[in-house]
Parts: structure tokens; C-alpha cells; sequence
């Protein structure tokens, strides 16, 4: 609820009274002369958006508000299902027959081999890669340039294959020369099935390598080392798999922040109803199920949680099916979406609410693939669609405050005060028109480095509520006129004061019955300056 602001007004109220009344420098030595000064410092209307939410809130057609907090839990990533760790590929060919010439332009090496990448929890046949590095390291003792050829062929972008053809320097085996070069493997849509096309997890490539056209004839021996080049994959990292993602178990644990317990610091709120929403939206080509093992209303600042209680939802595994492909670029898949609905019928809510949580935590697991690989080595996921949870909480404000009290210390910005002589006997007086059903008892202190009070305000400290008609709505507001005299003794309090405390609680009206809340109530707050200025 955005009772926050409220409070926040009246410390910009007491700062801008600072600014206004006491920052004037003085003019000329002579003449002198004494004005009295009447008039507003401040207006301001705080409505109910401003009081009593900090989301969205809605009204109905007689103007009945009803506040929505609407927020996604988790989102877990493609990690929690599989990972593709960097591998290197190392080739190297060592000369095993007896000695021999190789003419310039001669093909001495060529190989098509299978790697199987060590990925994690998946049996995978397909993949496109969203991000990706191949590093090429290359070695070379001959005393002739090398040209070699790296190619993956069922690596494919805009239809075409990665292949890379680079050279490598002559060198010798003292003085070896050497080659590296980043390649970009984004974009590249990878077959998995191997050179026979009936594997899992591996990618077929060939390296080819002769010696240069344009070099001398060269005479190696067995054990010369021809060709000695690596290629690492570095960073693959897919936006889309497919094949079977394994069966597993995937816990997710949240911490979700919540404003009740922070802002408020003492007292009790009283609720009618609430609703919750919580739609699991499962964007995997895979079928899930999900366990709510628990969530839980916490308070820190009383040490009191409370967990929720839904039997219907909570504690049981409930069946959610696989999403399916639409064969859409913009928009690839139908997720399929599981709705839970908790309300007063079925659930604690209300209680739950009520315990003024700052954040509640939440414990979901989630089992890929319970039945094992039914889709024949056809699950699928896009590493921006996977599991959402997303809650939407509706509560109606029908409800009643009792003493519902917030704490707050800020400190005073204001450090130009080297023109307070010149105030004379003031009074600061705050006028509020209050439309809202709530009893207001507000008082500030000025408090020293030390955190100290060495002063109060707004004393008396009560802002009555709005009058209530036969229907329990406020039908009129009231006005109250609360006087804050500057005298000499204040004022210097004010020139030491290094923070501001603020202490505020509200009760709405014959509490504890509950009253609804009106989109049209309003709270009209203005800081009027009645004083003497003394001029010199």
C-alpha cells in the first residue's frame, strides 16, 4: 500500500516549512522594519491510488477499489535442464611410414571423425546456437606453409556449411610457428546425430590439410610431426534444442519482496477477502509435473510466518502437458497453462495476508518427463520460453486498520540556517480535509546526530476521519487545523537538528468492522505561515 507516501509528504512538508521560513539572507544594514507575513506554503491531495497501493488498483462501477499485485515468481533457465561445457578438438598426425617427399601442393591428411559433446542431462539431436566460439590453434614444425581446411558440415547457417579454410607459417622444431583465430558459431543451426545420423550429442567434422602450392619440396621421416591444430568450442550456448531432455527433478526456491512488513510497523489490518492466481505456463516441449511444496508469509520485524494452507494445490503433484511448436519465427510456441486458483473458499489467504508479510518464499519443484521419453526423442525448448510462474493477487479493499502504525527516519537535507535571526513568534499551521474513513494520529520529532529527540511537532497530533452515511461511505469530510509554534527554543532545535522521526498510526472507523474503500476519497493537506519577519 502506498501509505508510504503519506507518510513521505509530511517529511517533505516539515523540510520545505525549513526552506521556505528560514533560508532568507538579509538585505541592507538600515533601514528596519517588521512585516507580518500570512500565507500558504504547501498544498497537496493525496487520493487513494496514492494511499492504499503500491501496484495496480481497479474500481468497480460504484467506484469500490480493489488492489493487484501482479508479479512473476520465477523463471527458471535452460541450464537447469541441460549445458553444453566447452570441449576442444584436438587433430594431431604424427608421420608413421617410412621417409618421404611431399611436393608442394601435396594432400597428406584428411580425416572425418565424430566428436560426442559431454552435455549434461540430455540426449540431444538438434540445436541453434544463439551464441558460440570456435578458437582454431594450429602448430606447425614443417619447413613449408600448411593450408588446412576445418569443416563441420551439419553445422549450417543460411543453409551453408562451416567450413574454414586458414594457414599456418613454415616453421621448425626449435622455432615453431603458430596460428589462432576466433570463429563466431552464432546463428548455426547444428544436426547432433553424428556422420550416421542415428547418434545423440555429437557433431561430425573433417579437417583436411596439404602443403603449400607455392613451397619448397619437404622430406619427412616417421615420427614428424604433418598437422597439429585444435579447435575449441567456447561459450555454446543454444536458443533452441531438440531430442529427449531427460527425466529429472528441478527445485526452484524464490525470495519475494513485498511491502506490507517494511512499511508497517505495529497494529493490525483486517481483510474480507482475497484471491490468488497462480498460472504455471510450461513453454517446453516436455511434460511436466509440479509439486508446491510450499509459500510462505513472512514478517521479520515480529519473527511470525505463516504458510499458506491450500490442500487443493499444495502437496501434490499436478499434471501439466507438453507445449507444441506453431512453426512461427515470432512466436514458436503454444504454452500449455496450469491455473490454481486460492481464495477464503480453499485456502488461508486472508490470514496469510494479514500477517503483514515483507516477503514471502516459495518452494517449487517441477519432474521433466515423469512417463520417460513418450515423444520418441522430440522434446523441445527455446532458451527465452521455459516455466513461468506468475501470480496475480486480487484484494478487494473492504478491511478495517487498528492502529496500523509505520516508523520512519530521514534525514534533513536543509543546512543553510544562518538567517534565522530575523524570524520573530511564528505559527505553521497544517489544515487537513480528510475524505478517507481512517483516523490519523501523526507526530514528528527532530532528533540530534545521535539520533536523540530533542524536539516535537503537531501537537495535538489527531486527524479525524471523514463522516460515514447510512451505507458506511464517507459522505463528508473534516477539516482540522493543527498549530506548530516556532518560538526561539524551537528554532534552535531546528538549526541542530540533523534528522526527522515520523510517527503515524491510523484506525479506520469503528474498527474492527470492515469498511470499503472509494476511488474518490481524497486527503487535502496545506502548510500555512502566520509570523513576524524582521527586516534590518
Amino acid at each position: 500500500m502506498k501509505l508510504a507516501k503519506f507518510k513521505y509528504s509530511f517529511a517533505f512538508c516539515l523540510i520545505l516549512l525549513q526552506a521556505i521560513c528560514f533560508s532568507c539572507s538579509k538585505e541592507a544594514a538600515s533601514p528596519q522594519w517588521d512585516i507580518d507575513v500570512l500565507g500558504p506554503l504547501l498544498q497537496a491531495t493525496l487520493n487513494a491510488d496514492q494511499i492504499l497501493s503500491d501496484s495496480l488498483y481497479q474500481a468497480d462501477n460504484s467506484g469500490k477499489l480493489k488492489i493487484i499485485f501482479d508479479k512473476e515468481l520465477n523463471n527458471f533457465n535452460a541450464d537447469s535442464l541441460y549445458t553444453i561445457p566447452d570441449t576442444t578438438i584436438n587433430t594431431l598426425y604424427v608421420w608413421p611410414f617410412i621417409p618421404f617427399n611431399v611436393g608442394p601442393g601435396t594432400p597428406f591428411f584428411s580425416n572425418n571423425k565424430n566428436l560426442v559433446l559431454s552435455i549434461n542431462g540430455a540426449q540431444l539431436t538438434a540445436a541453434t546456437l544463439k551464441k558460440g566460439t570456435i578458437r582454431l590453434i594450429a602448430k606447425n614444425t614443417l619447413p613449408t606453409r600448411v593450408y588446412f581446411t576445418y569443416t563441420i558440415t551439419e553445422a549450417r547457417k543460411n543453409n551453408i556449411p562451416l567450413s574454414i579454410t586458414r594457414s599456418v607459417a613454415s616453421g621448425s622444431i626449435s622455432y615453431p610457428a603458430y596460428f589462432t583465430e576466433d570463429i563466431d558459431f552464432s546463428g548455426y543451426q547444428l544436426n547432433l546425430t553424428g556422420a550416421t545420423h542415428n547418434l545423440v550429442n555429437t557433431l561430425a567434422y573433417n579437417v583436411l590439410a596439404k602443403s603449400d602450392s607455392a613451397g619448397p619440396s619437404i622430406n619427412v621421416v616417421q615420427g614428424d610431426t604433418m598437422l597439429n591444430i585444435s579447435a575449441q568450442l567456447i561459450g555454446v550456448s543454444p536458443s533452441y534444442v531438440r531430442g529427449y531432455l531427460g527425466q529429472k527433478t528441478i527445485s526452484v526456491k524464490d525470495s519475494l519482496k513485498i511491502g506490507f512488513g517494511k512499511l508497517f510497523s505495529g497494529g493490525q489490518l483486517l481483510l474480507d477477502s482475497a484471491k490468488l492466481n497462480l498460472d504455471i505456463e510450461n513453454f517446453v516441449g516436455a511434460d511436466l509435473q509440479t509439486y508446491i511444496s510450499g509459500i510462505t508469509s513472512i514478517n521479520n520485524r515480529t519473527g511470525v510466518s505463516i504458510p499458506l494452507s491450500a490442500p487443493s494445490a499444495l502437496f501434490r503433484n499436478l499434471d501439466i502437458s507438453r507445449a507444441t511448436e506453431t512453426g512461427s519465427s515470432s512466436n514458436p510456441v503454444n504454452p500449455v497453462v496450469k491455473p490454481i486458483v486460492l481464495d477464503n473458499s480453499n485456502s488461508n489467504l486472508t490470514s496469510f495476508l494479514q500477517n503483514l508479510p515483507d516477503h514471502l518464499e516459495t518452494d517449487l519443484r517441477f519432474n521433466v518427463n515423469p512417463l520417460g521419453n513418450i515423444s520418441g526423442s522430440n522434446d523441445f525448448i527455446y532458451s527465452d520460453r521455459i516455466i513461468k510462474t506468475h501470480a496475480r493477487l486480487e484484494i478487494p479493499v473492504r478491511a478495517a486498520l487498528l492502529s496500523l502504525s509505520i516508523r520512519d527516519t530521514q534525514q534533513i537535507t536543509v543546512s543553510d540556517f544562518t538567517s534565522l535571526d530575523p524570524i520573530g513568534p511564528s505559527t505553521v499551521t497544517l489544515v487537513a480535509d480528510n475524505g478517507f474513513p481512517i483516523e490519523v494520529k501523526l507526530q514528528l520529532y527532530l532528533l540530534d546526530g545521535n539520533k536523540s529527540v530533542t524536539d516535537s511537532l503537531l501537537i495535538p497530533n489527531v486527524i479525524p476521519a471523514g463522516s460515514l452515511g447510512p451505507d458506511l461511505r464517507v459522505n463528508a469530510s473534516t477539516t482540522t487545523r493543527i498549530n506548530i509554534t516556532i518560538d526561539n527554543y524551537r528554532k534552535q532545535n531546528l538549526i541542530k537538528a540533523k534528522f526527522i522521526a515520523i510517527r503515524s498510526s491510523f484506525t479506520t472507523t469503528g474498527a474492527p468492522q470492515l469498511l470499503d474503500f472509494y476511488e474518490e476519497y481524497r486527503l487535502k493537506l496545506q502548510l500555512l505561515f502566520d509570523g513576524t519577519y524582521h527586516i534590518q
